[in-house]
Parts: structure tokens; C-alpha cells; sequence
């Protein structure tokens, strides 16, 4: 038996999970660990959240503070025989069947978990049970030899390296940058894969035709690391005459958004620029399939960026920051979309430039980009997953793309 256990659902891990549920043979559960009070919390927009992936206490703000986002839709999970529903309370957690099935499964992948969970986890991998485990990054930001002198800092690097060091446990990382973390910790050598997050794609490129204007877009949360200023300022920059084959919009919420629209009107894009409210996941991937650029921009802060693969399955020309984690795994610069360095206004304009002037070459990406999610797709994504947990399980070396899903990283 597979357990995957995770804090919620969310819409971006479902897919694979539900492919994994639907292999031939397969014995496959998804644990969700978080309470299912704090979730409906979290659905009613009453409180903010922030995950921890080791164990840490929820976080919460007042309702005031509170905005609707993107992260937050639909972590109320469906109905499915696979799916082992969450506990109303933590009183539930510890007389339910969760801990059982942690420790029982022949292979248990842990992903960002709730606090109840980390006990039953830490006896596994003392118990030399096959463990994956799953995230993003461990750091948001690079840390020097400075920062862990640290006495408390010290200790949780030592407890990192020991969890992780076992030869039974494994690592898919869910950002590039998750690797260079691992190496720090001096972990999982030989035990690290790449995964991501697997969105639902479609079964045919989607048409864009040539209309008068060039439509460019972005959707997400208004937060400073999104970096969406980015694209203002590269839009201000263009030359008039490709300004005006330009419409440019900007869909959601967030603190960033007043300052957004004040930056707009400095720079006169007001012709150029709109801005809509948050929308549904299924709205959103409707926008996409209607623009013919997307642009990006967000750099290292964030970790994986499924909004970008769902602008690639749409068949969008993107412009991606280089730094961002799905940058580095699904964008070939020049091949399926353009890159571009954090901060690097005045590339990220000529990469606007050259697409604003060429639909062929916006085509040319969009059906590139299409194909690349085609191989990371959730049914993909599944049987390789599944092939990899085989092979280490038998001892054997695994054939997986060492550039693809579930390839050996280091």
C-alpha cells in the first residue's frame, strides 16, 4: 500500500493523486492531516494560513487580514474511496485510523504535514520503513555559514540531517532549488528526484488566432515577491507603436494590488492595462486559454508557480523568470518560451518585443509549450512514480529521463 499524506487537498495535487488511485493494482491512499475545523476556517475566509512541512503549530491573522486567494479554494476534499477525510478535531487524529496508516504502508510519501502526523513519521524512519518525502524548498532564501551559528538553528540542522540520512528515505523535490538545500543538509545523496506540481492538462493544444491586439497576462496573488511590477515596467518600456498592439491584464487580489494600479496610471499604461478580481481555478484556466502571452515573473521566492504550467498546457507564449522553481524544469529558453534573470527589465522587454511582433514564433512556443506538459502531466506522473517506488523497493536502478519527472536529480 502507498500513503500519501498532506495537510489538505488542494486542486494542484489532486490530479496525480487520482491517476496514482487508478492504476491497475494500484492500493493507494491519500491521508489529509490537517483538521477539518481549521480547514473549514480556512473555506469560510475567516482566517489565514500558512502550511508547515515540519510539524510546525498553524498559523492564523484575524479576519481583517484576511483576502481571497487562489491557495485557498476548494481544500474542503471530494468524496473519494481513496481519499481518507480529515479529522473534525485533533482528538479525532489521535483515536482515527491516520497514524495506523502511516506506519503501516508499505511506502508512505509525506508532504507538507500538519503537527499530528511528525511523531508516527519519525518512528517510521527510525524503523527503516520506505519513506519519500515531498516539498517545495527548505529555504526561501539563501543561508550563509552566518546564519547557523545560531545555537537553535545548529540543532534543526542536525535534526534535518538525521532524519534524512537513512538509506530508506527518498526525496522528491518540488522545485529545483530543493536539491541545493539537500546538498546543504548533506542528505539523500543518490535518493533525490524531480517531481512538481502536476496540473490537468488538455488533450489538444488550444488555437490562438491572430487578433488585432496581443493579448498578455498574469494571474495570482498581488505579493511583492510575485514580482509583477515587472511586467508593468517592461511594458513601459516598449516603444509606442508596440504599445499600442498590446492588452494587458492582471487578475486577482491581494496588498500589492492598490500599489499596482497606482504604478499603472504613473507609468500611462492606463490604456494598456487592466486589472479583474480573483477568479475560480476553472475561470482562471479559462482566462489562459485566451491570451497568447503570459508573462512570469516571480524569481526564487516561489516555490513551484503551477500557474505557470497551466499557462504552458493553454498553449501560451510564456516569458518565465529563470529563478522561479518552475522556471528551471519546464522552460528551455528559446525552445518552448523565453526566459529571462530576476530583475532583468530590459530582457524581459526585448522578450515582449519579439513576441508582441511574431505570431509565428508566439505559435511556435505555444505548441511547444503544450507538448512539455504533455510529459509532465499527472497520469505521467503517476506511473513514473510508481516505477521509481518499484525499482527501489527491488534494489534496481531506475529508468526514468534524468531531465524528466521522477529523474535521479543527485
Amino acid at each position: 500500500m502507498i500513503v500519501l499524506c498532506t495537510n489538505l487537498w488542494n486542486h494542484h495535487m489532486g490530479p496525480v493523486c487520482r491517476e496514482m488511485a487508478r492504476l491497475d493494482g494500484a492500493d493507494f491512499k491519500m491521508v489529509l492531516s490537517e483538521p477539518l475545523d481549521m480547514l473549514e476556517r480556512i473555506e469560510g475566509g475567516r482566517s489565514d494560513w500558512k502550511a508547515s512541512a515540519s510539524g510546525g503549530e498553524p498559523k492564523t491573522e484575524p479576519a481583517a487580514k484576511a483576502a481571497p486567494c487562489v491557495a485557498y479554494e476548494g481544500l474542503l476534499p471530494p468524496q473519494e474511496p481513496w481519499i481518507v477525510q480529515p479529522p473534525r478535531t485533533e482528538a479525532d487524529w489521535q483515536t482515527g485510523v491516520y497514524n495506523d496508516l502511516i506506519w503501516t504502508a508499505d511506502v508512505a510519501i509525506i508532504g507538507a504535514t500538519s503537527r499530528y502526523a511528525w511523531r508516527t513519521i519519525r518512528k517510521r524512519v527510525w524503523a527503516g520503513k520506505l519513506t519519500f518525502f515531498m516539498n517545495e524548498r527548505f529555504f526561501r532564501t539563501p543561508r550563509d555559514w552566518k546564519y547557523w551559528l545560531n545555537p537553535r538553528r545548529l540543532a534543526s540542522w542536525c535534526r534535518t540531517h538525521l532524519l534524512l540520512s537513512p538509506a530508506n528515505v527518498h526525496y522528491l523535490t518540488m522545485n529545483h532549488w530543493c536539491a541545493d538545500d539537500l546538498a546543504f543538509f548533506r542528505a539523500c545523496t543518490g535518493r533525490t528526484w524531480r517531481w512538481g506540481y502536476l496540473v490537468a492538462v488538455s488533450d489538444a493544444p488550444t488555437p490562438k488566432p491572430v487578433r488585432e491586439k496581443v493579448r498578455i497576462g498574469w494571474c495570482g496573488r498581488f505579493l511583492r515577491l510575485k514580482n509583477v511590477c515587472d511586467i508593468l515596467q517592461a511594458c513601459s518600456s516598449l516603444e509606442n507603436s508596440l504599445k499600442r498592439q498590446i492588452e494587458v491584464t492582471l487578475v486577482g487580489d491581494g496588498p500589492e494590488k492598490e500599489n499596482l494600479v497606482r504604478l499603472t496610471h504613473e507609468l500611462g499604461l492606463d490604456d494598456q492595462v487592466r486589472f479583474l478580481p480573483f477568479m475560480s481555478s476553472a475561470d482562471a484556466k479559462a482566462f489562459m486559454r485566451d491570451l497568447d502571452v503570459y508573462v512570469f515573473p516571480s524569481g526564487r521566492q516561489e516555490g513551484w508557480g503551477a500557474v505557470l504550467s497551466e499557462a504552458m498546457d493553454a498553449s501560451c507564449a510564456v516569458v518565465a523568470n529563470e529563478a522561479a522553481g518552475a522556471t528551471l524544469e519546464l522552460v528551455k529558453d528559446g525552445v518552448n518560451g523565453f526566459t529571462f534573470k530576476d530583475g532583468d527589465i530590459r530582457t524581459l522587454t526585448r522578450r515582449l518585443d519579439a513576441l508582441i511582433a511574431d505570431a509565428a514564433l508566439r505559435r511556435k512556443f505555444g505548441l511547444a509549450a503544450w507538448r512539455t506538459m504533455q510529459e509532465w502531466s499527472p497520469a505521467v506522473g503517476a506511473q513514473r512514480l510508481t516505477a521509481l517506488i518499484d525499482a527501489v523497493r527491488s534494489g534496481h536502478t531506475p529508468r526514468t529521463p534524468s531531465d524528466g519527472l521522477c529523474g535521479l536529480i543527485r
